[in-house]
C-alpha cells in the first residue's frame, strides 16, 4: 500500500504539472486536458468516447464534453464505424495535428522543469511508480 504522503506528493505534483501546462499552454488555446485526449488519439487513431475516458483516466461525461468542444474547434472529427452504427470513432483533423505538433514541445518543457525540481532519489522513485 502507498504511503499516505507519498500520495500526496504525487496529488501536488499532478496538479503542479497541470496549472504549469495550462498556464504554458494557454497562447496555443488548447488546455491540459484537451492535450492529453488530442495525444491519446493520436496515438491512438479511431478511439470512441468510452475508450478515449478509459486511457485518459477520466469520466466518459467529461471525455464527451471536452470531446465535444474539440470537435467544434475543428481539432478532431467524428466518423462512423463500419459495422456498428452507434460507434463513433475519434480522429485528429489537420488542425488537430498542428495542434499537437504546436504544443508536444511546449509540454515536454513543462515536464522538464517539474521534474527537475525534484530530488535525484524522488525522480528515481517517480519513474519506479510510473
Amino acid at each position: 500500500m502507498m504511503d499516505v504522503t507519498l500520495t500526496d506528493g504525487i496529488t501536488r505534483l499532478f496538479l503542479a504539472l497541470r496549472a504549469a501546462t495550462d498556464e504554458a499552454l494557454r497562447e496555443s488555446g488548447v488546455t491540459a486536458a484537451q492535450y492529453s485526449l488530442l495525444s491519446a488519439i493520436r496515438r491512438e487513431p479511431g478511439l470512441t468516447n468510452a475508450e478515449l475516458a478509459r486511457r485518459c483516466g477520466v469520466t466518459p461525461q467529461t471525455t464527451h464534453t471536452i470531446v465535444n468542444g474539440l470537435v467544434a474547434a475543428g481539432l478532431v472529427v467524428r466518423q462512423p464505424h463500419q459495422t456498428h452504427d452507434r460507434l463513433l470513432l475519434l480522429f485528429l483533423s489537420n488542425a488537430g495535428e498542428s495542434a499537437i505538433d504546436e504544443a508536444e514541445p511546449v509540454v515536454a518543457e513543462v515536464e522538464r522543469r517539474v521534474v527537475a525540481l525534484l530530488t535525484d532519489g524522488e525522480q528515481v522513485e517517480l519513474a519506479r511508480m510510473l
